[in-house]
């Protein structure tokens, strides 16, 4: 089995049980991602959705406006056993690091002032147009999702067998001899450096709803020690192997459904792109 560095944007895991570790933005690929959406798929997918609502409206005389979409690398961050990466530390201590500063001023995490700011002005313009549709043209706008061309922006495939059995893979992983002893060298490690190994919120003192620089201090701490150790590269590769088991059991059925995946997101970003008038005020 292999650990890789980094992998362009959809590039198949190729073997079963390779793990790419993206540390430029803090994304763990395991063998399970091929086959089920990400969170940034889920967006495009979404916007390619109302994209096509819209032209569906206007095409009925119905004033209606989708947001621009924004890819927000952010979302392919994500933590194993807490943040793994020092910026992922800098920045969001333990909160989970796959929220944009939007979502962390949203839920309150942080103040209105943190980091990057939104644009109200380009929201507002869609309230506007969209706030203005009468009853019946909302009724209109909603069936306008349940057009025969919205098919393509969802996958065919119901969820299958192997759904639970990623997730028992997962768990075997996860009580693994292996992850056990990748624990203990961490929890040794964390120890000599002052802090005290908590199974529950990763060290005494860390808060999954706090960004303050105590908590960045223990996650920045927490994070040195996982490289020191090689945590990640160590777990992930178990959960890797374990998944690998269930794609080489449903292969033939997996590459299919990572096959539509494909398309479907193919499908999506096309379409996103050949209508760009649907992101602006109607005329």
């Amino acid at each position: 089995m292999t650990l890789a560095g980094c992998a362009p944007d959809d590039a198949p895991s190729g073997a079963a049980g390779v793990v790419v570790l993206d540390e430029e933005r803090g994304e763990i690929r395991l063998p399970i991602d091929e086959y089920i959406p990400q969170r940034t798929d889920s967006g495009l997918l979404a916007s390619a959705s109302q994209a096509m609502a819209v032209g569906c409206a206007r095409e009925a005389g119905i004033s209606f406006m989708a947001p621009a979409p924004i890819e927000n690398e952010i979302y392919r961050s994500e933590g194993l056993f807490g943040p793994w990466t020092t910026w992922q530390a800098e920045k969001f201590g333990f909160v989970s690091p796959t929220l944009s500063d939007a979502d962390l001023r949203e839920g309150g995490v942080v103040p209105e002032d943190y980091g990057v700011p939104g644009d109200p002005a380009a929201l507002a313009q869609v309230l506007e147009v969209n706030d203005a549709m009468s009853a019946a043209d909302q009724e209109a706008v909603l069936e306008c999702y349940d057009a025969p061309g919205q098919k393509a922006f969802r996958l065919p495939s119901g969820p299958g067998p192997w759904l639970a059995e990623f997730g028992a893979a997962d768990e075997r992983a996860r009580t693994s001899e292996a992850v056990v002893a990748a624990r203990a060298e961490l929890d040794d490690c964390l120890r000599r450096e002052g802090l005290e190994p908590d199974p529950e919120t990763f060290v005494v003192g860390a808060d999954e709803n706090v960004i303050d620089e105590e908590q960045i201090g223990l996650a920045v701490t927490y994070v040195a020690c996982k490289q020191e150790t090689r945590f990640t590269e160590t777990v992930a590769q178990v959960f890797a192997d374990e998944q690998a088991q269930v794609v080489e059991k449903y292969d033939d059925d997996l590459a299919a459904v990572a096959a539509e995946l494909v398309t479907v997101r193919e499908a999506a970003r096309e379409y996103v792109a050949d209508h760009p008038e649907v992101f602006e005020p109607p005329q």
